[in-house]
This record gives C-alpha cells, sequence and structure tokens, in this order.
C-alpha cells in the first residue's frame, strides 16, 4: 500500500524541518520590524510529499505558547498523498496540488523546500518562482554527496 512508504519518507521530512528551526527562529527575530508577534505568517512548504515535516513545523507555531503565529500549507504538483495528508496531519492548513508556477506572486511570507530542486529540469527558474511567491524568505535544503539514509530509499523517491 502507498502509506507503506510514509515510514521512508517521513524521517527526511521532519530532519529538514528539525534542522531549519534555528534558521527560521533567526529570521523571526530579525524580522522587519512592521511584523508584530501577533501578526498570522504564512509559509508554503514545496513538495513535502506526506506534509508529516510541514505538520511539525505547524504544530511547534500554533496554540497559546508560541509568541509567533504561522499557518502552513502544502504544494507538490502530485496529489499522490493529497488524502494522506489530510487524514494524518493536524495542523497543516491546507494541501494545494499545482505547480509553483501558477501560484500568485507575494502570496507566503516564508517558502521552505527539501529535497525538490535536485528533481528540476530548469533549477534557475524554479528558484525565480520561490522567490516572485515568497515576501520575506526561503529556506532550501538540497542533497549534496547523499549517501542512502534507508536501504532502497533512492530506489523508491528518487
Amino acid at each position: 500500500m502507498l502509506y507503506e512508504l510514509e515510514g521512508l519518507l517521513n524521517p527526511q521530512s521532519i530532519g529538514f524541518m528539525v534542522d531549519i528551526l534555528p534558521y527560521l527562529y533567526k529570521r523571526l527575530r530579525d524580522a522587519d520590524p512592521s511584523v508584530r508577534s501577533e501578526e498570522q505568517l504564512t509559509l508554503l512548504d514545496v513538495g513535502d510529499r506526506t506534509g508529516v515535516g510541514a505538520d511539525l513545523l505547524a504544530s511547534i507555531f500554533y496554540g497559546i505558547w508560541s509568541k509567533q503565529k504561522i499557518s502552513v500549507d502544502v504544494l507538490d504538483i502530485n496529489d499522490t498523498f493529497e488524502d494522506y495528508i489530510y487524514a494524518s496531519t493536524k495542523f497543516v492548513r491546507q494541501f494545494i496540488c499545482t505547480d509553483i508556477f501558477n501560484m500568485e506572486s507575494e502570496q507566503y511570507d516564508y517558502i521552505v523546500c527539501s529535497h525538490v530542486i535536485e528533481h528540476i529540469d530548469e533549477p534557475f527558474s524554479f528558484c525565480e518562482q520561490l522567490r516572485r511567491v515568497s515576501k520575506r524568505g526561503i529556506i532550501m535544503y538540497c542533497p549534496y554527496e547523499e549517501h542512502d539514509p534507508i536501504i532502497g530509499y533512492n530506489t523508491i523517491t528518487h
């Protein structure tokens, strides 16, 4: 079944979100003074697949203990995991099935993107689109000399 792959896909997504947290906190702390903590910011996770990493990030910036509220959406060009995202995530606001090229300009405060660019035929155009859609910043992760973290991983997703 499709959901059997979650054990292979979710750790990478969760690990990315954990890795970017210090940088994201710094960006929020050093943000434009016009951004007040009571303002709801928006974040788009491009290519998250299962939405689990996005849900972790959304849960951190949700609720009464977080000074800065951030609503998180997931974008993917493939709807394979749409039902899974809605069934298994609690804090993701919405799943959007489209290409980043179809998104409106300056639609999100922040964009995060992990392990996507290596699958893109035109990476410079892709990065320009991320910049166009983001108002405040982009955090991108891409593999460099990556080894299979899980046996068979690259044969499943790459």
